[in-house]
């Protein structure tokens, strides 16, 4: 495979570019014919603008293109594990579940505070405390 081999087999002047090639030959060779010097230099202009410019375009796209998709599809799925966080509900201890047969408990869950201002210059604060109600970890939200 080719991630198995080592630096010195990789590199854009090493990779197979047959295919490439023959797209490109069918394209700008004459199709009657030319001398093999012409058709020489032909390919070797070929094979300089697909090494040089071709190839380094397609790889800066699709670095580019991957990774703009991985930057979406990471927020996306971020906003999806907080909206499933969110929408956990509040703590239900194991003490309350003889009080009500729809009550389950959380369990483990670590209860966050937020304190929010109707001012805009003051920030948004969440608060993590234990199940003693000692503080565990704390963040402002500009």
């Amino acid at each position: 495979p080719w991630y198995k081999r080592g630096p010195d087999t990789l590199g854009r002047d090493r990779q197979d570019i047959g295919r490439f090639m023959e797209a490109l030959e069918r394209v700008y060779l004459p199709a009657d014919g030319d001398t093999d010097e012409w058709n020489d230099e032909r390919k070797k202009i070929l094979r300089m603008a697909l090494v040089n410019y071709l190839l380094p375009q397609f790889e800066a796209e699709t670095r580019r293109d991957l990774r703009d998709v991985s930057t979406r599809i990471g927020v996306e799925s971020a906003g999806e594990n907080l909206q499933v966080m969110a929408m956990e509900g509040p703590y239900r201890p194991s003490h309350l579940l003889g009080e009500n047969r729809f009550i389950v408990p959380t369990g483990d869950l670590p209860i966050v505070g937020v304190c929010s201002s109707n001012d805009a210059r003051d920030g948004t604060f969440l608060a993590a405390v234990n199940g003693r109600g000692e503080l565990s970890d704390h963040v402002a939200v500009p």
